[in-house]
């Protein structure tokens, strides 16, 4: 499935419906497979829809390059190899990494074929200047962003009152009076714990940490996203300015640099496109949630695959060098084994991470101001037999 782009309307308040458009349109052209379908007892499957958006400015041209439509333990040889966050619009900036880690390749081969990056004065690459990047979220992101419309939605908005340790994150659903603080997800009371943050509280990161991650940020310059884009009825005001606003809980990051990296905040902008799959249908309909996962990638590689607790579909969870994603950590470290970086030649990928110390400054700076923020943990694998 190639590009589609689509041009700009001539009316600038119309951005965030042609964002939608273009991942609802990618989304329409996958195959059936993994998608959310009506059962035949008549409930219909919902889940998040979430893709990345390119804006050619010269043009006025915008095109999705990946989409993603969305765990329980994770075994230590699984490190690596399984994907520990399979929430939509976390999948689908992972899939933008993966993109970019192929154009990497392409500007060492081929440069004028790597048309999302430039080189920035014979340092490290960079996003093209012409290019914005948006994202496009069915849902509102879960955690603080989303706390009093989750709150708002149930019949019973008594708060759960969980027992929670000191100092650290707060489970998904539990004390709604709590605001501006890390959330862990999944946000069930009968789910296993998990320390993978809320999509709130890792989009408010990526404001100064960027959209990149280990792999990509060793060789591309920062790329913040220009806009995150919702359905308008998932908006509540209040809670997105102070979740992701530079006068909520980012304050702290205001006027803060570490290396190049500085905090950017995005523009939340509403768009009145409707996913059919998502979770607010027509009251009386039964409904439950999908558990596939469909990722799609774009542009060089032009792959779809479905995804199951975190491995591919159909394949054995200790077959672990089949069943991994293209996503995955140990699949990215070869993709950047083809760049031939020089710090590859540490096997560790915890210690491999801490060489990249702009990197891992800007991180702990993020973690002072986001709190309690306490790392998942799980990186402590060779990468490489």
């Amino acid at each position: 499935m190639s590009l589609k782009w689509i041009p700009a309307s001539s009316g600038g308040d119309e951005t965030p419906d042609t964002i939608a458009q273009c991942v609802l349109e990618a989304y329409k052209r996958l195959p059936a497979h993994g998608k959310p379908i009506v059962r035949a007892n008549g409930v219909h499957e919902w889940t998040t829809l979430a893709g990345v958006v390119l804006e050619d400015t010269n043009e006025r041209k915008f095109t999705c390059i990946d989409l993603s439509i969305p765990i329980s333990k994770i075994e230590p040889y699984q490190f690596g190899s399984i994907l520990h966050d399979c929430h939509a619009e976390i999948l689908a900036l992972r899939c933008f990494n993966r993109v970019l880690l192929e154009h990497c390749k392409l500007y060492n081969d081929e440069p004028s074929r790597a048309w999302l990056l430039e080189k920035k004065n014979e340092g490290k690459l960079r996003l093209r200047r012409n290019l914005k990047l948006h994202l496009y979220v069915s849902e509102c992101p879960c955690g603080d962003a989303s706390m009093e419309l989750l709150a708002s939605s149930l019949e019973n908005s008594e708060p759960w009152n969980l027992a929670s340790l000191a100092d650290q994150p707060m489970r998904g659903r539990s004390d709604f009076g709590q605001l501006s603080i890390v959330r862990t997800k999944p946000g069930r009371a009968d789910s296993s714990f998990s320390w993978s943050k809320s999509c709130s509280d890792k989009l408010s990161s990526k404001q100064f940490l960027s959209v990149l991650n280990a792999q990509t940020s060793l060789l591309i310059e920062p790329i913040y996203l220009s806009s995150l884009v919702l359905p308008e009825n998932v908006i509540v005001h209040t809670s997105i300015e102070r979740a992701f606003g530079p006068s909520g809980r980012c304050v702290g990051l205001l006027n803060q640099m570490f290396g190049n990296y500085k905090f950017q905040s995005f523009q939340v902008l509403a768009t009145k496109k409707r996913y059919p799959f998502s979770k607010l249908v027509e009251p009386g309909i039964r409904t439950a949630t999908s558990t596939s996962v469909v990722i799609w990638l774009g542009d060089q590689l032009n792959t779809t695959q479905v995804i199951h607790n975190g491995i591919l579909a159909g394949k054995k969870a200790k077959d672990t060098e089949r069943s991994q994603s293209m996503i995955s950590k140990k699949a990215m470290m070869r993709i950047l084994q083809d760049v031939e970086h020089a710090s590859l030649e540490i096997k560790n990928y915890e210690s491999w991470k801490q060489t990249n110390i702009d990197r891992e400054g800007a991180k702990i700076l993020v973690r002072n101001v986001l709190k309690p923020w306490i790392c998942n943990g799980g990186d402590e694998f060779d990468w490489i037999s």
